[in-house]
């Protein structure tokens, strides 16, 4: 297939050469197939009078939404999205292909594309972890004490609900998170070229609204210099909560041994090719695992940006990439992860057999400190105790029940507006003449 760029000044025969360029466009540019005609189809609505007819314009729309409507198997002989949607198109509609994506760069295209993908697989995200958390609610009746530990060694006695309070409370705080992040690219990406400046004329104030995004008076060399950052944001903002994730699996690793009080679900364990007792915390394990891919990434597109000039740099690709990986497979995680919390089981006999009596420390220090003692001599009475072997007050943690159901139904409601909002958004386009 011919590319892009051809008939121009470059010329590039080295076939292989090329594919080694291409790299894994062909495998993640079929989830922009969807964006990129919505985009298109935008783009031609929005487009002045004086540039393309309007008939001509109504044609490529349902040119265009009948290639939608075929959907995308592979990319096959053509190298990114762009290259198949146009090159399809013009196998279909021959005498309207020389007017479609007029004054178009990919560089806004695929940067518009990146941006829609994100923001509707965010949401996603979102609707994910509040629809978890909620079950979370639900099932948490465990009442069991259990040894909280720092240095990994018993510090303080916690409730299960409190620690599972815990989770929710980060999940309150990454959705916010991500309501920061797609507060950020909620803007186009269409109407900077290839970071100059537009030479088309079409109403970016149509573009904006038929796509659901944002419109601001700004700096087209800015917004193209955001490609890469973009990338760079939502991989942090993935790893950031991937890696909190990845301690509650250290947590349940630790907690599920054989000494321990925590039972994971079947479902998530797996045994050994030559040991019959063994039960592995696999899942967990490579969640773990999953997190370091993340920090990797996270640290590949800062090196991807490092030392680059302003403006586009087709290294940038690998930085698509890595990102369009990830949120697939975080979602996948997610879910996966919430229905393991939602299973795991206390045992409260073990629970109860694995505190040391020394984790009730603190608590006997604070009741001689109310009973007139200075701090520094109860932490001394009692420290001694500990020493000789005397018992201490076994005394009940409290129980810290922050995160309310009512916020996070809320939230949850709000979520799916937005999707459902974008969706109708995306159902117009698609049958828009």
């Amino acid at each position: 297939m011919e590319p892009l760029w051809k008939g121009g000044a470059a010329v590039n025969n080295n076939k292989s050469a090329q594919e080694l360029i291409i790299g894994e466009d062909k495998k993640y540019d079929k989830l922009l197939f969807k964006y990129e005609i919505l985009s298109l189809i935008s783009y031609h609505l929005s487009l002045d009078d004086n540039l393309l007819k309007p008939s001509i314009r109504n044609q490529i729309i349902e040119g265009l939404r009948d290639l939608y409507l075929d959907g995308i198997e592979s990319l096959d002989e053509y190298e990114d999205i762009h290259s198949y949607v146009e090159g399809e198109f013009s196998k279909k509609f021959p005498d309207l292909a020389k007017y479609l994506r007029i004054l178009l760069s990919r560089n806004e295209q695929v940067h518009n594309d990146i941006r829609l993908f994100l923001i509707d697989n965010f949401l996603k995200i979102q609707k994910i972890i509040l629809e978890n958390s909620i079950k979370l609610i639900e099932k948490q009746n465990e009442d069991a004490t259990i040894p909280g530990f720092t240095h990994y060694r018993q510090a303080m006695p916690i409730k299960w609900s409190s620690y599972i309070d815990m989770i929710l409370s980060f999940n309150n705080y990454a959705v916010g998170m991500i309501d920061d992040f797609m507060n950020l690219i909620n803007y186009p990406a269409y109407g900077y070229g290839s970071g100059f400046g537009s030479l088309s004329k079409f109403d970016i104030v149509k573009f904006c609204r038929l796509l659901g995004l944002n419109q601001g008076n700004l700096n087209p060399l800015f917004q193209a210099n955001l490609r890469g950052f973009d990338e760079l944001n939502s991989i942090h903002l993935l790893s950031s909560i991937i890696l909190f994730y990845s301690r509650i699996a250290t947590d349940l690793i630790l907690w599920s041994t054989e000494n321990g009080f925590v039972e994971i679900p079947s479902d998530y364990i797996t045994g050994s090719s030559l040991m019959p007792n063994k039960k592995n915390p696999d899942f967990l394990e490579m969640l773990i695992g999953f997190a370091a891919e993340f920090v990797s990434h996270e640290h590949l597109i800062q090196n991807l940006l490092l030392g680059k000039g302003s403006f586009y740099h087709r290294e940038f690709q690998i930085a698509k990439w890595k990102v369009m990986d990830s949120v697939s497979k975080f979602e996948d995680i997610a879910q996966y992860f919430f229905d393991l919390l939602s299973k795991v089981k206390i045992n409260h006999g073990a629970a109860e057999r694995i505190i040391d009596n020394s984790i009730y420390a603190t608590q006997n220090s604070a009741l001689l400190v109310y009973n007139g003692i200075p701090w520094k001599e109860s932490y001394e009475i009692i420290g001694k105790k500990i020493l000789t072997g005397e018992k201490l007050e076994e005394i009940e943690p409290g129980n810290f029940k922050i995160i309310d159901k009512d916020a996070f139904n809320k939230k949850m409601n709000s979520v799916i507006e937005k999707i459902e909002r974008r969706e109708k958004l995306y159902a117009f386009l698609l049958g828009a003449q």
